[in-house]
């Protein structure tokens, strides 16, 4: 990207794996931040996006600019997103319509009896493929991150004023994230016990 080639602006760009960010400031909603950090395409907010909970509290309140419970709530959205892709549904149903209703559907327009467990074994495997494909291509821990500005910039205008992501709150929820989500913590990289129980061959890497 053009941070890598100009001198100077790499601690200034605003980019998650060469990706620019997209219009919300994570240092207003700390699980916003874990969703641009862990997406497998960079700063993007199709493959999970907080808004609906930490801003409008759906389905139950959350305290946006708190780090706790949210490597939870961003796993659970990526899977709920992936779901979406997998069906080729529009993401803003999945602000009214739930993972169960995509079962549900599913099972009335093709016949076959899938639950929504099974719908969500299937995003899951969907999402550790995507991963595979970019541990193939180098990516590790180190680029699940964010822009240096929000670790050392606080926020100076609106509701979030003074907010900035704390390094070592962020790397907590990581951590989070890597054990709910089977994956390796020092790396990065999906456990053989992850893949084996999602029935994937391991991609060499």
């Amino acid at each position: 990207h053009v941070s890598e080639t100009i001198e100077g602006s790499k601690e200034f760009a605003m980019h998650v794996k060469g990706m620019e960010l997209p219009g919300y400031d994570p240092r207003g909603m700390k699980g916003q931040g874990l969703t641009y950090a862990l997406s497998d395409r960079g700063g993007c907010h199709v493959r999970s996006n907080t808004l609906r909970t930490e801003l409008l509290g759906l389905p139950e309140p959350i305290d946006r600019y708190a780090y706790e419970k949210k490597a939870q709530m961003v796993r659970n959205l990526q899977l709920t997103y992936a779901t979406a892709d997998c069906i080729i549904a529009c993401l803003f149903g999945a602000f009214a319509i739930t993972p169960a209703d995509y079962a549900e559907a599913i099972t009335a327009a093709t016949g076959w009896d899938i639950t929504e467990k099974e719908l969500r074994t299937v995003a899951e495997r969907a999402w550790n493929l995507s991963r595979l494909f970019n541990v193939r291509e180098g990516f590790r821990r180190e680029y699940d991150t964010l822009p240096e500005r929000l670790f050392s910039q606080v926020s100076t205008a609106g509701p979030s004023k003074n907010q900035v992501v704390d390094r070592l709150s962020f790397e907590k929820m990581l951590d989070e994230y890597y054990e709910l989500a089977g994956w390796d913590k020092e790396t990065g990289i999906p456990s053989d016990e992850k893949l084996s129980e999602l029935g994937i061959e391991k991609i060499s890497h």
